[in-house]
């Protein structure tokens, strides 16, 4: 039976993209912290002890590098293109919106309305 057969393969698919979403969520998770425990210690302006910072002088500032936009020469606070950060567009879809497209593809082949021409 062809509906039969459609049914068990996007039901198995659906398993499969819903473990991977929980896999990718979870190595997410990893990388961010691990990031974030060797991240160095801030450059902060306020810190009394570092009364030497000169803004006008660029002789130290080419051996930062900027978190926001990965370029040398200046910090993310001061970024010039903080506004428009492109570097951590995120392109994968949100798990859950993904989990919930999967139970609604789901909800629609054992209704029968799946889309036959996707075979």
């Amino acid at each position: 039976n062809y509906a039969a057969t459609i049914h068990s393969e996007t039901t198995e698919l659906a398993k499969i993209v819903s473990t991977l979403v929980a896999q990718v969520g979870e190595l997410t998770r990893k990388v961010e912290t691990q990031l974030n425990q060797y991240r160095p210690p801030r450059n902060d302006d306020s810190n009394p002890r570092d009364n030497t910072n000169n803004r006008n002088t660029t002789s130290g500032n080419a051996l930062v590098t900027c978190y926001t936009c990965g370029q040398p020469g200046h910090i993310s606070r001061r970024c010039p293109n903080r506004g428009t950060n492109n570097t951590n567009d995120k392109t994968a879809m949100d798990p859950n919106t993904l989990r919930t497209l999967m139970q609604q593809l789901a909800v629609q082949n054992q209704l029968g309305t799946a889309n036959p021409s996707l075979n």
